[in-house]
């Protein structure tokens, strides 16, 4: 979507007859500074995206997705999501609701269509833990990392490491 695009707001009321709905209603619905891009002739919404999805890449974040109820994605569309695998339970969680959702507007015919790529900078937990076994290191030092318990369970020798910690290994 271009820069200027917009959403619906709380209130809905972009696409409502203007007469009804008074313009100060309608802008009153988006923050100041988006106000004047609403009428701009490049300005895109969910009418424009939905009626030329192939015209269009639409950025919708985790929490947005409720923005693909007014597009009503094409059969066959394509949805590429670029996230941190799930670590713990609350992002598994949205992971699964997440997937639930692409389900639901048919971006996945069933659950397990899924496919993930590892694309970040940072190893996936089974890719440390091969490095962790395969590297037969005397001492391990886990750093940058939210589960430190994880290299207890694959290393014999693990020294946590506190915040300014000096270590003498």
């Amino acid at each position: 979507m271009s820069p200027n695009s917009h959403t619906r707001k709380s209130w809905g009321l972009i696409d409502k007859d203007r007469d009804y709905w008074t313009e100060k209603i309608v802008l009153a619905d988006y923050d100041v500074w988006e106000r004047e891009f609403i009428d701009r002739s490049n300005s895109v919404d969910y009418r424009d995206v939905s009626a030329k999805q192939k015209e269009f890449m639409l950025y919708c974040s985790d929490y947005r997705l409720q923005e693909l109820i007014d597009i009503r994605p094409s059969e066959g569309a394509s949805y590429i999501r670029s996230s941190t695998e799930p670590f713990d339970d609350e992002m598994r969680l949205d992971h699964a609701r997440i997937k639930r959702w692409l389900v639901h507007f048919g971006l996945l015919k069933k659950e397990e269509d899924w496919s993930v790529t590892h694309v970040s900078g940072h190893g996936s937990r089974d890719q440390i833990k091969h490095v962790v076994q395969e590297t037969k290191a005397k001492n391990l030092v886990p750093i940058h990392t939210v589960h430190e318990e994880y290299f207890n369970k694959w290393h014999d020798n693990v020294t946590k490491v506190e915040i300014n910690q000096t270590l003498d290994l």
